[in-house]
């Protein structure tokens, strides 16, 4: 980092560490055993998120006509419990048992139990027989994933038959668990016209959180606008019910499977756009956010039993699957996203709190550029800074910032100047990504009159930066200096 000294490195916090947080990871499609989850609790514990989505796999429950094997679903909850996680569980997805169109081969994806009695009936049956299973240990239940998209609604999505589905499945999870939170939504499409069918279905009194999925390349596109849009929806419904961000993430290489597979990643574009991602689901409403997830894996829904080659892989893991050749080891290595993510849950937890800050960009000479800083209140700067304040329940703050330049073609590296207004002179810059701590050498320090400063030429990239002003990271391995 340009003209700053580092001084230390954020430590990571294990999730039995954190009490609670906004931060979420993704571990699903097991119910299809596309990967070994005995190989993944260590670092999935070790990264820090405390809330994990997993699948309930329907057709991997019940394989034979009223018989409920939860033994492999079992063990993975009480893994991810006894590690200081909280799973919430997907409901999903059909039965070829009820459906002869299914095929349990894929888990019987976007066959959703609606189109006969008989498939509903046996669905509140698995429904009532699961939630009475898991009382005491999942309290979180989320109904289908991606109704508004044809993959998982296959005969075609329709708002307000999935809102009825929902209700049907509130009532049953409701009448063996009165205290369970019940999500709904979980769409993956930008416009809002399918939940509003939903919501005109009657599913806003029968809810207690919408879900959403956020798969763009352009990251911080509409969504501070969407989510004022969706909260009003909501209000205009039923006022209370809170928002998730349950899917978000990209792949970190090209030409796998799934979600803007065919646009140029790599690792280093993962690890920013996972970054910038949770920086921004952060600085929202959103009860918590959930990065798709942790470990690379199988895609392949053609339902054919070949062996798994990384032609059929997805790549959005944080953690990297290893090959030998082009078949799978099952062997696991942190990306570079990994300790991004690992790095944002040591340092937002519950302890930490949205807030606004009296600091402003005020634009400087900068020797660096040979020109002016960055001046993002500029419109012809045609440069996007967000921002976010944040307050430590131990009286420290932060400032989070960085360029939000497009992220698959170019890179950006300038400089802004800020000045901060009665704020502690104990100032430290955190890169979000690598968890370093770098000291502000005085020589870059601008006292004005009073209790007044300028922060001069500070680094700006097109990933996050967080100023610390106090000690808000509260574990940290400082270097000898």
């Amino acid at each position: 980092m340009y003209r700053l000294k580092k001084i230390g490195q954020v430590l990571p916090k294990k999730a039995s560490e954190i009490k609670s947080s906004r931060l979420g990871i993704g571990f699903e499609k097991l119910d299809r055993d596309v990967f070994d989850p005995e190989r993944c609790y260590d670092r999935l514990e070790q990264l820090g998120a405390k809330w994990v989505r997993i699948q309930s796999g329907w057709c991997k429950t019940e394989s034979t006509r009223g018989n409920y094997n939860f033994q492999w679903l079992d063990k993975i909850v009480d893994n991810l419990i006894a590690r200081g996680m909280r799973p919430w569980m997907c409901l999903c997805y059909g039965n070829e048992l009820y459906d002869s169109t299914t095929s349990n081969k894929t888990g019987a994806v976007g066959c959703p139990p609606v189109l006969t009695e008989e498939a509903a009936a046996a669905w509140d049956e698995y429904v009532k027989k699961l939630v009475a299973h898991f009382k005491g240990r999942v309290s979180h239940y989320e109904v289908w994933n991606e109704p508004d998209g044809q993959w998982c609604w296959k005969h075609g999505p329709s708002g307000t038959e999935y809102g009825r589905f929902v209700i049907r499945t509130s009532k049953v999870i409701k009448s063996v668990a009165p205290e369970a939170s019940i999500f709904a939504g979980s769409t993956c499409m930008r416009e809002l016209d399918f939940i509003t069918c939903a919501l005109d279905a009657g599913m806003a009194d029968y809810i207690t959180d919408i879900t959403y999925h956020h798969y763009q390349v352009d990251v911080e596109y509409g969504i501070t606008d969407i989510m004022k849009a969706r909260r009003a929806l909501l209000d205009s419904y039923r006022p209370g019910i809170g928002i998730i961000q349950g899917e978000t993430g990209c792949p970190s290489e090209p030409n796998g499977r799934g979600a803007l597979h065919d646009n140029r990643w790599t690792e280093e574009k993962q690890k920013k756009y996972i970054a910038r991602m949770l920086m921004t689901d952060l600085s929202t409403e959103a009860k918590f956010a959930s990065v798709f997830s942790l470990v690379d894996m199988y895609e392949d829904l053609s339902g054919k039993d070949t062996v798994r080659l990384k032609e059929n892989y997805g790549f959005f893991g944080l953690l990297r699957e290893q090959f030998d050749g082009n078949v799978p080891t099952g062997d696991y290595e942190p990306k570079p996203s990994y300790k991004a993510m690992q790095t944002i849950c040591s340092l937002v937890t519950d302890r930490v709190h949205n807030a606004d800050l009296p600091l402003m960009f005020v634009p400087r000479n900068s020797l660096t550029l040979e020109h002016l800083d960055t001046d993002p209140y500029r419109s012809w700067n045609n440069t996007k800074v967000p921002t976010i304040g944040m307050k430590h329940e131990n009286g420290a703050s932060a400032f989070t910032y960085w360029a939000a330049s497009e992220i698959l073609s170019s890179t950006t590296e300038s400089t802004v100047s800020i000045m901060c207004f009665a704020m502690p002179e104990n100032v430290k810059l955190i890169d979000i990504c690598t968890g370093d701590i770098y000291a502000i050498p005085e020589e870059m320090i601008e006292k004005k009159d009073g209790p007044v400063y300028v922060l001069n030429n500070l680094p700006l990239l097109d990933s996050p930066l967080m100023l610390t002003f106090g000690d808000f990271a509260d574990k940290v391995k400082w270097f000898d200096t």
